[in-house]
């Protein structure tokens, strides 16, 4: 069966009820039923616009559970998933989610989806009902340890990320840079980041905004064309499509400006570009997700790389992304492990505890995890991170990698 048609019948089994991961198990805590299993509750697109990001989740997942149920488990208990739909839509993840916690199985982790618009919305009630969970939220808003004491995202800060951003754009030269960022939370997040980290190192920034259904972009890049800006950058488009219509829009309007993809836009937007639009740009990168990276030598990589290609031979999203789901399974056994429990502040306490790769088996996007108590996101360094010229096509959809000019 084909990638396409495998999470096809996935979330059509989803949308009738939920999806329980065959061979994992599922369990709970003192909420549940079942003292058995681990249950884990996806909440992730399935349908919609960002049904492939979702996919990712679901892969990422999996491979995890297979992993640790293989190396025997969290506290001796086998994972269990439930995949929900949430088609992207807030509304939709706050009713699953009612139901979910109000039953007698309540889970003893959610995760709260892939992206800050879906995991904003459902994360009081997360807090109202003392359940964990994690995520692949870019906002600071969905990780507030004071608001939100059991909620760990798995992405980079947008303080980090876009500090590296600025930094390197800043060594290039460049004071006064367009940016066209995503109509959400992820590129309010990253509006943020860049204008306070522009700050410290001297870098500009003047933002217009896309929104996931955007089909024409002149208007927007012929307002930042008017104050002749040195570069131009792309953030926080998720969704393929809107990279697809900036690249597009350069074409129609003629601008040649030398261009940056950012920490969260979409592969299949480079996917779908033609060589011109392609070849020269410059990408940012988790240092891991590029071809040819050291990173890629990591025992605990090779294992995450084998059981998600198992699980996703073809890949429509960055392999970084596939590892943010992936590492939310590795930190909560982590946790549960030191904490030896699944109540949620024991567990959320000792994740917090989590300063080093050694402290998290498995752990291998970073050089260390870095969680704290006044820290819900990992904490990216600067070596983290990769800046490179892309080739074409620039991503490898077997591999999931980012494919440098060299190669």
């Amino acid at each position: 069966m084909s990638t396409r048609n495998r999470f096809t019948a996935l979330v059509a089994s989803a949308v009738a009820g939920s999806l329980i991961l065959a061979g994992c198990g599922g369990g709970t805590g003192s909420a549940s039923s079942d003292d058995d299993t681990v249950d884990v509750l996806v909440l992730t697109p399935m349908s919609g616009p960002l049904v492939t990001l979702g996919d990712t989740a679901i892969a990422g997942l999996t491979a995890a559970a297979k992993v640790i149920n293989e190396e025997g488990g969290i506290l001796g208990r086998d994972v269990k998933l439930t995949f929900e739909d949430n088609r992207f839509d807030p509304m939709t993840a706050q009713n699953i989610l009612q139901e979910a916690l109000t039953s007698d199985d309540r889970p003893d982790m959610v995760f709260s989806g892939v992206t800050s618009t879906e995991t904003v919305a459902i994360m009081p009630l997360l807090t109202q009902y003392k359940v964990l969970s994690m995520g692949s939220a870019a906002s600071p808003l969905a990780t507030d340890p004071e608001k939100y004491p059991y909620g760990f995202s798995m992405f980079p800060r947008a303080v980090d990320y876009e500090g590296a951003m600025a930094k390197f754009l800043s060594e290039k030269g460049l004071t006064k840079v367009a940016a066209i960022i995503s109509d959400s939370e992820t590129g309010k997040a990253a509006q943020d980041a860049l204008t306070s980290q522009g700050e410290e190192y001297g870098v500009e920034f003047e933002f217009e905004k896309l929104d996931a259904e955007s089909v024409d972009a002149t208007s927007e890049l012929s307002r930042l064309m008017r104050n002749e800006p040195q570069a131009l950058l792309l953030e926080g488009l998720t969704s393929g499509a809107p990279m697809t219509v900036v690249l597009d829009g350069k074409d129609k309007l003629g601008w040649d400006i030398p261009t940056f993809f950012g920490m969260t836009d979409a592969v299949s937007g480079i996917q779908n570009a033609t060589e011109e639009q392609i070849r020269g740009t410059v990408l940012q990168g988790a240092a891991f997700g590029i071809k040819g990276s050291d990173r890629q030598q990591d025992d605990d990589f090779k294992i995450f790389q084998e059981a998600v290609d198992a699980e996703l031979p073809t890949k429509d999203y960055q392999l970084s992304n596939h590892a943010l789901s992936y590492s939310a399974l590795m930190v909560l056994r982590a946790g549960a492990e030191k904490a030896d429990s699944l109540e949620a502040p024991e567990v959320a306490e000792a994740i917090e505890s989590l300063k080093t790769d050694e402290d998290i088996p498995g752990w291998f996007q970073t050089v260390n995890p870095g969680f704290a108590d006044d820290q819900h996101q990992g904490t990216w360094a600067p070596e983290d991170f990769e800046f490179v010229e892309l080739g074409f096509p620039g991503y490898d959809p077997t591999s999931g990698l980012y494919l440098p000019a060299e190669n």
